[in-house]
């Protein structure tokens, strides 16, 4: 009768947390869809993604004759979905692109509970993921329709299956990796992981070798036909030529520059990590950190490791440097472990404690809400705002033929000139205006070596451009012709564009 009783209890517990796990996605997902930027199309890496999608839906198969991005793994998953959805124009494919992407970071918060449950009970473990799936940055990071989440998604599912410690799980495990590892050449460094968490955990037996084989096998057997295409294509396999480059490019940027890039790429890691904690982070991480060590066992090592190894291409990346904070993403997972270990510490031995866990999830719901209210600006996640540079590119591509590359409006000269026509070949898209890099020392060096593609330049009085660009919003040069100024009103930002006059500036030269 008691183990009746008993069981019927657990059933329960275990339909609860269920329930408060679909709660807790129903919550995540509601909140995406009410800031989804439905009227705006992806940008960037985003929509390098798209076009190459794009043309497989086109094609039929997989393009060989060009690769952007070379880690195709998003966009080959894009062109399924995109093969059996019927719409009529790509921005509508553009939105489902989105719409993926918020339903893979959602859903990620599935096998972060289920890592967490492995420290802690499982309520503790339901506030660890909700840091995760109403994080404002992972919010925001999900609207870009970028590869992000679902390397985050593939990553943080094999290694729950790893920590699960059966041959069959294993096997899946090395198979998701090599999946992740195909959506982003940094998942390299996270097979390297999941072998040194494996052989830690089992130590080196006839058992563990039977197991640890074949699943490296299965990892190559994914992951090979990929690499040779990519290599057939464009040279290069974005895995491990990849790797050795970086390898080879930090030991010269050691011998260019000392240890200084070497230091400032820690300073950057250690900025952006503090910045990311906020706002709710912040106050669990630290904590958890402690409870790990004072409490660590053995099976529970690969928290270290796996931290280790996946912070090392972040390191590189800030080397370059490369100034983003999406490279810390991948480490989400690990602070939501933590922060459960310090959440059930600091209340577990409080009478009241659902209480407590219930007003900490809607703590964190709101500090969460207010905080990207507060940065979506920044973000630049503002529907009105992206709204008007939206519309001052659409008005520059009337006129210009060549304009130098501008990091508010670049985004979206590219995707105003895709044909609003589905499916679309790579090869029927044709750029009326044409994005040009400023990467010159002076203005005149600029249009001197661009000539024969350059008609306009775009500057304002706020963006990060080049000094001899900066310079023209205030001093008007005599060969440069004002064609077009625009000011957004709510955040003070002026554009200015001018046609540059060729012959009055090879007068001057």
């Amino acid at each position: 009768m008691n183990s009746f009783i008993f069981s019927r209890i657990e059933t329960n517990k275990k339909y609860t947390n269920i329930f408060f796990l679909i709660f807790l996605i129903s919550v995540g997902l509601s909140l995406r869809l009410v800031y989804f930027p439905y009227e705006l199309p992806v940008t960037v890496d985003a929509f390098s993604s798209f076009r190459y999608a794009a043309d497989i839906i086109a094609l039929g198969h997989l393009p060989d004759s060009w690769m952007v991005p070379i880690n195709n793994g998003w966009a080959i998953f894009l062109s399924f979905w995109f093969s059996i959805i019927r719409l009529d124009e790509p921005l509508q494919y553009m939105q489902i692109q989105k719409f993926l992407s918020i339903i893979i970071s959602t859903i990620t918060v599935i096998p972060i509970y289920y890592i967490c449950t492995k420290f802690v009970k499982q309520k503790y473990a339901l506030i660890g993921s909700a840091l995760f799936v109403l994080d404002p940055r992972i919010i925001l990071n999900s609207f870009l329709g970028s590869t992000d989440p679902l390397y985050i998604l593939l990553g943080t599912s094999s290694l729950l299956f790893l920590i699960k410690n059966n041959r069959k799980f294993t096997l899946i495990s090395f198979g998701l990796a090599a999946f992740c590892t195909i959506v982003r050449g940094e998942g390299i460094f996270f097979f390297f992981a999941i072998i040194v968490i494996y052989l830690i955990r089992n130590k080196i037996t006839k058992k563990s070798i039977s197991t640890i084989l074949p699943s490296i096998g299965l990892f190559f057997i994914i992951l090979l036909p990929m690499m040779i295409f990519r290599i057939d294509t464009v040279g290069t396999d974005g895995i491990f030529i990849r790797t050795a480059t970086q390898l080879v490019e930090t030991s010269q940027i050691t011998n260019d520059y000392g240890y200084s890039r070497i230091f400032q790429s820690f300073e950057i890691f250690f900025k952006y990590l503090g910045w990311i904690m906020i706002p709710n982070l912040i106050f669990f991480v630290p904590f958890g950190i402690i409870q790990y060590f004072k409490n660590r066992k053995k099976e529970n090592n690969f928290l270290v490791i796996f931290s280790i190894i996946m912070i090392l291409p972040m390191l590189y990346a800030y080397s370059v440097p490369a100034l983003d904070t999406r490279y810390l993403y991948f480490l989400f997972p690990i602070f939501c472990v933590l922060s459960s270990l310090a959440i059930q510490r600091y209340f577990s031995k409080i009478k009241v404690q659902n209480y407590i866990l219930v007003g900490i999830f809607i703590t964190i719901l709101f500090s969460s809400v207010l905080f990207y209210e507060y940065k979506k600006d920044d973000w630049r996640m503002d529907k009105n705002y992206e709204g008007e540079y939206l519309k001052i590119s659409q008005e520059v591509l009337k006129f210009a033929e060549g304009v130098n590359y501008h990091p508010m409006l670049g985004r979206y000269l590219d995707v105003e000139q895709i044909p609003n026509q589905w499916p679309i070949s790579y090869d029927d898209i044709s750029l009326k205006t044409e994005l040009i890099s400023p990467r010159q020392s002076s203005l005149n060096e600029f249009i001197q070596q661009n000539k024969q593609s350059l008609t306009h330049i775009i500057v304002d009085n706020k963006s990060d451009l080049p000094k001899f660009l900066i310079e023209i919003y205030e001093k008007e040069f005599e060969f440069l012709d004002l064609v077009y100024e625009y000011e957004i009103k709510e955040n003070g930002e002026k554009f200015k564009v001018f046609k540059i006059n060729y012959a009055e500036f090879d007068e001057k030269l």
